[in-house]
C-alpha cells in the first residue's frame, strides 16, 4: 500500500530588524534629498542675489561714469567757440552743438544725452551772502511781508558778522559778543552758508528759501535774467516777473528795453547777457534702477593755463 507524503515550500521571514533599518534608511535617503534640495534652493538664491548686486554695482559705476563725462562735457562745451572733429567723429560734433543750444544759466533741467539731465545755475544769478547791503536783499526780504524793523534787524546782523570793524548797524552801538543764535562774530567774509543759517535761524521757513535763493560765493554784481524763476517772482510783481522770464532767450535788443522795467535800485547791468566765473552744475544719470546725483561749484578760466577750477563739490 503506498504512502503519499506532502511536501511544501518553507515560507521565508524577514526579520523584523531588517525592516525597521530598511524604513530607517529610506527615511535618511529622503531627508538627505531634501537637504540637498534645500541647500541648492539657497544656493541658487545666494546666486542671484550676487549677481542683482553685481548689477547694481555695475549701474552705480556707469552711473557714475556718465555722470562724471557730462561734467566734463559741459565745461568743454562751454569753453569752446566752436567744436570739430578730427577723427571721424562728425556725428558727435553736431551732438556737441546741439547741446550748446540746450544750456541755460538759470536751473532748469535739459537733457544731455540718454538719461542724463543737467541744471546749470550761474552763481551771477543769486542773491549774494556776502553783500547783505546788495539791493536784492531787501527787496527780497521785504516782498516776504516782514516789517521794515525785522529786514534792518536781519540785514544790520548779516553785515555785522562779516565786516571787519567792531560798529553795529545801529548808530552808536558796538557789536554783541556773539549772534542771537550764540555764534560768535566772523569779522570777516562767510565761507559757507552757516552765517545765513545763524541770522535767520528763528524763522526755519524764511531761512529754506534764502538758500535756494542766495550762495555764498555769488558775485555782487548780479544777472537777473540768470535768477531762477522762483526768486524772479519773490522780487517782482507777476507782470515783470513774467516778462523777465520769458525774455531770457530773446535777443540783445529786446534784453536792453527790459532795463526799463526793473526799479531804480538795479543797476543796467542787471539785465545782460554776461555769465560770471562761478558756475554750479549738477548732473543727474540713470542707469536701470540706479540714480546718480552730482553737483559740483566750478571757476572757469579760459584764458588761463588751468581753463578751470572745482572750488566745491556741491551746494
Amino acid at each position: 500500500m503506498a504512502t503519499l507524503v506532502a511536501s511544501a515550500n518553507p515560507i521565508k521571514t524577514v526579520p523584523v530588524g531588517r525592516l525597521r533599518q530598511s524604513g530607517v534608511a529610506l527615511l535618511q535617503v529622503l531627508l538627505i534629498a531634501s537637504i540637498i534640495s534645500l541647500l541648492a534652493i539657497q544656493f541658487t538664491k545666494t546666486a542671484r542675489s550676487q549677481v542683482d548686486i553685481a548689477s547694481k554695482f555695475e549701474d552705480r559705476i556707469r552711473a557714475q561714469l556718465l555722470t562724471r563725462s557730462a561734467i566734463n562735457e559741459v565745461i568743454f562745451t562751454e569753453l569752446s567757440d566752436t567744436v570739430e572733429a578730427l577723427i571721424a567723429a562728425e556725428n558727435q560734433s553736431a551732438d556737441f552743438q546741439s547741446y550748446s543750444e540746450k544750456i541755460n544759466y538759470w536751473g532748469e533741467p535739459f537733457p544731455w544725452g540718454e538719461n542724463i539731465t543737467i541744471h546749470m545755475q550761474d552763481l551771477n544769478g543769486l542773491a549774494p551772502q556776502r553783500y547783505p547791503d546788495h539791493p536784492v536783499w531787501r527787496r527780497l526780504l521785504t516782498f516776504q511781508g516782514l516789517p521794515s524793523k525785522d529786514v534792518n534787524r536781519y540785514l544790520g546782523e548779516l553785515g555785522d558778522i562779516q565786516d571787519p570793524d567792531v560798529r553795529s548797524w545801529m548808530f552808536g552801538d558796538v557789536e554783541p559778543n556773539a549772534t542771537p543764535a550764540g555764534k560768535a562774530y566772523l569779522n570777516g567774509y562767510a565761507q559757507s552758508d552757516m552765517v545765513l543759517r545763524w541770522v535767520f535761524s528763528d524763522s526755519p521757513q524764511l531761512l529754506q528759501k534764502l538758500l535756494e535763493s542766495s550762495h555764498v560765493r555769488a558775485p555782487f554784481r548780479m544777472n537777473i535774467l540768470h535768477s531762477p524763476a522762483h526768486l524772479i517772482r519773490d522780487l517782482f510783481d507777476s507782470e515783470i516777473a513774467n516778462t523777465l522770464i520769458s525774455a531770457r532767450s530773446e535777443n540783445t535788443q529786446h534784453r536792453l528795453q527790459l532795463s526799463q522795467l526793473i526799479p531804480p535800485d538795479f543797476t543796467p547791468e542787471s539785465i545782460s547777457r554776461y555769465t560770471s566765473s562761478n558756475q554750479r552744475i549738477t548732473v543727474i544719470t540713470k542707469v536701470g534702477n540706479t540714480i546718480w546725483h552730482d553737483s559740483n561749484i566750478l571757476r572757469l578760466s579760459p584764458l588761463s593755463t588751468i581753463p578751470f577750477s572745482i572750488l566745491s563739490g556741491g551746494g
